[in-house]
């Protein structure tokens, strides 16, 4: 009797033993998981503040742009005032002055053609580091979901092994 009381005690002090592992293991995967969820968060608000950013620059970029054309429209009613005042000039100053004045939209034309199209290069590839990020998290969720699917496996798995060696025990 005192050493099946003795060998009872053992093993309620292996299954004590066990248990504190198990909770201490728990206990870690789940700190394992608040910082994945805090970091995810974290990742998230940066991805906002991109997106923020984003909008505020291509906002910024339409006021000036804006302000850009309204500054050309008010130069060029300058110019209709100035040319009003000035003596007439020769035919061909003036058929100069055109060619001039066309070579100068041209070459501005050219430069918002190329701003715009260096902005949307920009833009597109803000958009694929942001999808790729997205991506990486969908990953993450996906990894944890499936490290928590196998860490229930495994302790049922665990459990029935116990319940077994017990079972074969007592046969």
């Amino acid at each position: 009797e005192e050493e099946e009381r003795r060998k009872k005690e053992f093993e309620e002090k292996l299954r004590e033993i066990e248990r504190q592992k198990q909770k201490e293991a728990e206990e870690k995967r789940i700190k394992e998981l608040e910082q994945q969820k805090i970091e995810k968060e974290i990742e998230e608000q940066r991805l906002k503040e991109i997106e923020e950013q984003t909008k505020n620059a291509e906002q910024k970029a339409r006021e000036q742009e804006e302000k850009r054309l309204r500054d050309i429209e008010q130069s060029r009613l300058q110019e209709i005032e100035d040319q009003k005042r000035i003596q007439k000039k020769t035919e061909e100053e003036e058929r100069r002055k055109k060619e001039f004045e066309e070579k100068l939209r041209e070459i501005e034309r050219q430069k918002q053609k190329e701003a715009e199209e260096k902005r949307i290069k920009e833009l597109e590839q803000q958009k694929i580091e942001k999808e790729i990020e997205e991506q990486r998290l969908k990953e993450i969720e996906e990894q944890t979901k499936n490290a928590e699917q196998k860490a229930r496996e495994q302790e049922e798995k665990r459990l029935r092994d116990i319940e077994q060696s017990r079972l074969q025990e007592i046969e």
